[in-house]
């Protein structure tokens, strides 16, 4: 009798566990980051050691999802503020298994695409198999870039889209460059 007590207990604590379990999956999984303020940071700086200028573009990655966060950089000789010849896109923690995958491309308002190049890694925030990577785009890539209207990433096969503020921040750095001259 008493083993017949404990299978039956056993069932309706099994039961009960597993009815539980059904209906804390129904529900949706919260995102703590969304209270997380992530705005674009557009920053100069001179460093007196090197004598040099350095202007960086932070966009952060959008809470709750999968995008990478991303990076838009240059640098000169002097403290004024000059035009580069190159722009550096870096993305934080990109997954690459292989060199297909590291592929950068950016698709423009009506599907014009423009191959960027292969990411290489900076060595910087490695966390196997996710590393820190980068690619040198010609100035005027990063001018056509920054005046779209619509900007999709895409990297080996992920892609995400830019925002209408992350589009905006890139170029006010456009307008900075240009007016740099």
């Amino acid at each position: 009798m008493k083993l017949l007590l404990r299978i039956t207990l056993m069932h309706v604590v099994l039961l009960g566990s597993s009815s539980i379990a059904w209906s804390q999956s129904a529900q949706p999984i919260p995102c703590p980051e969304r209270n997380y303020k992530r705005e674009p940071n557009l920053t100069t700086w001179f460093d007196s050691q090197r004598d040099g200028t350095r202007v960086i573009l932070k966009l952060p990655r959008p809470p709750c999802t999968d995008d990478y966060e991303t990076q838009i950089s240059f640098w000169h000789d002097g403290r004024e503020l000059r035009a580069p010849k190159t722009v550096s896109f870096l993305f934080v923690q990109v997954l690459c298994t292989d060199s297909k995958a590291c592929n950068l491309t950016a698709v423009l308002d009506k599907g014009e695409r423009l191959p960027l190049g292969e990411l290489t890694g900076t060595g910087m925030h490695v966390i196997w198999p996710s590393a820190d990577m980068y690619v040198n785009a010609p100035v005027k890539t990063f001018l056509r870039i920054a005046r779209a209207k619509k900007v999709q990433i895409i990297i080996g096969r992920k892609k995400f889209e830019l925002s209408k503020r992350y589009i905006e921040a890139m170029r006010q750095l456009g307008d900075r460059i240009e007016g740099a001259g």
